[in-house]
């Protein structure tokens, strides 16, 4: 028998080979055992990278000056080194204190591990790690996040691969079968679990990229500092990747009239546009519940970071305009839409806000992220409790405030 990584996996896992498809079971733990490997790789990795960090901020500490056992005690001054004050020295005389050492700022997390006077550029980089996850990484010694960024790739595009192969190859035979006809499908509101691992897989990958490029962007801002520019992004409570990858479970966003208003409000719009058609309940499966929330986080993450942490302050430091960096940022988040939404109106409408707000919090991601993530979620819930009683209406692909994820085609 020929050795090769499917014969590893069905050797190890032998249910993936079931010619029947996942149980629901099967289905929650392959992605459970999925997440879990990527969540514990992450948080290692991340904390390796703390202990680097710190490593180096030890190595570039100036060592106090050690005391003499061997020097000659202090002797009090005499007679005549007192002449000048001879009723004692003037008690408005601050008394000098021993100097110290020069006190180190401790680095950034972004600070190069090498070349730290060499500025880097913020478009190659970033956008060839955006392509290829990990590139910047490597080239940078950080080799703890290059591992990251570069395997979850590997192993999502993998996962993405299989997944869709397998999900063509039902779909042709259901094609072959007699009085098919063919319908135009709405991937994301599908509810066949191969065609949402395979779109799970990619939508992972995605993020790896985005968040690689986002690193690379934040370590080239680090080193061109000493030129003057980028300026306005903090110092202080640097958001780190995993900073953005747990915004969406920070509920005390909810408590800013800026995060529960537009939530109502999106929600309540999509509310009224679904009841605008024929519609039934169904009952919202465990299956749907985990894929609109693994999906949904992933997106509302990743395009943020590539959006509002990246390309916005790009554009505001050679601009040098809040309001036209807004503007750049928002039209290409709403242009990358136009595979899903030929008129992306509500994408630029929301992009424009999400960019205000990110400004308006110092440059921080923590609720726009928030705000993204769970819009996504309620939307795909929505989608997957009303089932359209007409097959050929559009109507669920007509949700005006529907905000799919990015979606690449080479």
């Amino acid at each position: 028998m020929i050795f090769t990584s499917r014969n590893f996996f069905y050797h190890f896992f032998p249910w993936l080979a079931d010619p029947k498809g996942f149980s629901r079971l099967k289905w929650l733990g392959s992605l459970a055992i999925f997440s879990g490997f990527f969540l514990v790789l992450s948080y290692a990795s991340f904390g390796l990278a703390q202990v680097d960090l710190a490593a180096e901020h030890l190595t570039n500490m100036e060592p106090e000056p050690i005391p003499s056992q061997n020097a000659a005690p202090a002797t009090p001054p005499t007679v005549e080194e007192n002449q000048e004050f001879p009723d004692g020295p003037p008690t408005n005389v601050e008394a000098q204190s021993p100097q110290t050492p020069k006190e180190l700022n401790p680095p950034s997390f972004y600070t190069p591990l090498k070349d730290l006077q060499k500025p880097r550029g913020v478009f190659a980089s970033p956008l060839i790690s955006f392509i290829l996850p990990g590139f910047d990484q490597w080239w940078e010694g950080q080799h703890n996040y290059a591992s990251i960024y570069t395997g979850t790739t590997i192993v999502s595009s993998a996962f993405s691969g299989y997944f869709s192969e397998k999900y063509n190859k039902e779909k042709d035979l259901r094609s072959e079968e007699p009085g098919h006809q063919d319908e135009d499908e709405n991937l994301l509101a599908s509810r066949d679990n191969n065609l949402r691992k395979a779109l799970l897989g990619s939508q992972i990958s995605m993020a790896a990229g985005s968040f690689s490029a986002f690193h690379a962007f934040r370590t080239a801002v680090e080193s061109r500092r000493s030129l003057g520019e980028y300026s306005f992004l903090p110092q202080i409570n640097e958001e780190k990747p995993q900073d953005i990858l747990l915004a969406p479970f920070q509920f005390k966003y909810l408590l800013r009239s800026t995060t529960f208003i537009p939530l109502g409000v999106l929600t309540g719009l999509s509310i009224l546009s679904i009841t605008s058609g024929e519609f039934q309940r169904r009952t919202l499966g465990m299956d749907d519940f985990f894929f609109a929330s693994s999906f949904s986080l992933t997106a509302g993450t990743h395009e943020e970071a590539l959006f509002r942490g990246y390309l916005m302050p790009v554009a505001r430091e050679y601009t040098c305009s809040d309001l036209a960096a807004n503007g750049i940022s928002a039209s290409t988040f709403a242009l990358a839409h136009l595979g899903s939404n030929p008129r992306p109106l509500p994408q630029l409408a929301l992009g424009l806000y999400l960019g205000y707000l990110s400004q308006e919090n110092q440059w921080s991601l923590g609720e726009s992220v928030f705000i993204h993530a769970w819009w996504d979620f309620i939307i795909f819930a929505m989608v997957y409790q009303l089932e359209d009683l007409d097959k050929n209406s559009p109507n669920q692909q007509n949700i005006p405030l529907w905000l799919p994820p990015l979606e690449w085609v080479f």
